[in-house]
């Protein structure tokens, strides 16, 4: 058993040298995406919850962000709605789309309450709505915005 997890903590540090090189070189952590993600405006986040960020300074440095998401999930044992790839399904998606090499390598997760909203509401579109807004106060219409998700679910409640 101390083997296995000895082969695995070096098959892991193999894996963190090579993407490591791979996200530096290509500046991945500048990608439009991955700054939407962490909902960067000016230099820093506009999150100010630091639970929303897996390095200390993720807040302030997207390229220290990246690093800590991808050794996380490639070293999250947690197999539950708990794991890192169910908590941050977008991240996952991006880093997917981005460094498939690097991400067929992170742990098959069931993320059971995702799957299940996602079937329950099953998406097709999005509309954004401006119900109401007042020529004289612009500012009115980011109060009063909407977001609906349409799906083949026929409901009278919206």
């Amino acid at each position: 058993m101390k083997l296995f997890f000895l082969f695995l903590s070096t098959l892991t540090l193999l894996f963190s040298q090579n993407y490591k090189e791979i996200i530096t070189e290509t500046k991945l952590y500048q990608h439009g995406d991955w700054i939407s993600l962490l909902h960067f405006k000016d230099g820093k986040s506009e999150i100010d919850d630091p639970l929303f960020f897996l390095s200390e300074d993720g807040k302030t440095n997207p390229k220290a962000e990246l690093f800590a998401t991808v050794d996380t999930m490639l070293t999250d044992s947690t197999d539950d709605d708990n794991s890192t790839i169910c908590i941050y399904p977008a991240r996952h998606k991006f880093l997917q789309e981005n460094l498939p090499e690097i991400a067929k390598n992170f742990p098959q997760k069931r993320c059971e309450k995702l799957n299940e909203f996602l079937k329950e509401i099953d998406p097709q579109s999005i509309t954004l709505s401006f119900p109401t807004a007042h020529i004289n106060s612009p500012a009115s219409m980011f109060g009063h915005t909407l977001l609906r998700v349409n799906s083949d679910i026929n409901s009278s409640l919206v």
